[in-house]
């Protein structure tokens, strides 16, 4: 009785041990996302993974509004300490910025949070989980998911 049997070679059994690596370490981006400070949010380590930061949100002074607009993130309230931008979809959700009027003051910025129906203004400490991306060599957050903090007021 004979029958026909190949052995693999060497590189495609250390391409499927790396292919298994892989799926088992949940294939990079996926990993659970890191607690880092607002200023190493944009580390080159950093890039393509999910962060947590926690800080402050606040509208720059120009602004561009389509169904998603661009605003700041800072470490300290009052639009101090280290800052990065993070793009947000406008509407009535969670993770939404809301609508803003035509003349709008940093007061205006009004913005949904994850299981809550109240919103969070410049005055709330928020924590944001979102992906650490580079868009036209500038660094922004992207995709987030933004929860009140314990000291959180409104």
């Amino acid at each position: 009785m004979s029958s026909w049997f190949r052995v693999p070679s060497a590189g495609a059994v250390v391409g499927a041990i790396c292919a298994l690596t892989l799926v088992s370490a949940g294939c990079g981006g996926d990993s659970t996302p890191e607690l880092v400070s607002v200023a190493d949010s944009c580390k080159p380590e950093h890039q393509g993974d999910r962060v947590i930061v926690e800080g402050f949100l606040r509208l720059p002074e120009k602004l561009e509004l389509s169904d998603a607009a661009v605003i700041e993130f800072y470490s300290l309230m009052g639009g101090d300490g280290d800052s990065v931008p993070i793009r947000l979809e406008i509407g009535d959700g969670p993770n939404q910025l809301r609508d803003l009027p035509s003349t709008y003051t940093a007061s205006s910025l009004r913005v949904g949070v994850e299981n809550d129906d109240r919103t969070v203004s410049i005055i709330d400490r928020v924590r944001v989980t979102a992906d650490s991306t580079a868009e036209d060599g500038t660094c922004l957050l992207t995709d987030p998911v933004i929860e009140r903090t314990d000291n959180s007021t409104t």
